[in-house]
């Protein structure tokens, strides 16, 4: 159907599924222990020439009934349709964050944090936790000396000392 709808917008002409369903073969050869994607084909493709005959016909050309395959297979051999509308959805444009006081797209952050502390993100953050954690007037007597190393953790503790 999907293919059908396509072709016979492009060719000027409409069919519904309840226009299929309606036919009485097709109802029948959709329903019981018979029913079956192959059976049913031709019961389709006589409703589509009864009722979209240019559609049947460009069908039958590209030979849509006897060689069934999946939809964007079967759009595919028709040249005369826009291929550019059955790829799916365009992607949603990137999204902007802002991260450390900058304002970035969300993949160049991704690309950035994946290079660790060699990324502008990183290296930021390194600076950033030296910055609060080595603080040398926190610790009297030790100056410059004193920087953060961890030590243990023990029940979501932190012990930091001196390095």
């Amino acid at each position: 159907m999907i293919v059908a709808n396509v072709l016979a917008g492009q060719l000027g002409e409409q069919i519904t599924v309840d226009d299929v369903r309606s036919d009485s073969r097709v109802s029948l050869l959709v329903n019981g222990w018979w029913a079956n994607n192959f059976t049913v084909l031709v019961a389709i493709q006589r409703v589509f020439q009864a009722k979209i005959p240019k559609t049947a016909q460009r069908m039958s050309d590209e030979r849509v009934f006897r060689d069934p395959a999946p939809a964007n297979e079967l759009l595919a051999r028709f040249k005369e349709l826009p291929t550019g509308g059955h790829d799916g959805p365009p992607p949603p444009p990137a999204r902007n964050i802002s991260i450390l006081g900058q304002d970035r797209k969300e993949d160049e952050v991704t690309v950035d944090l994946l290079l660790g502390t060699a990324g502008v993100l990183g290296q930021q953050l390194r600076t950033r936790l030296l910055r609060s954690c080595c603080n040398p007037a926190l610790v009297k007597g030790l100056g410059n000396r004193f920087c953060c190393r961890l030590e243990s953790r023990s029940q979501g503790a932190v012990t930091v000392g001196a390095g």
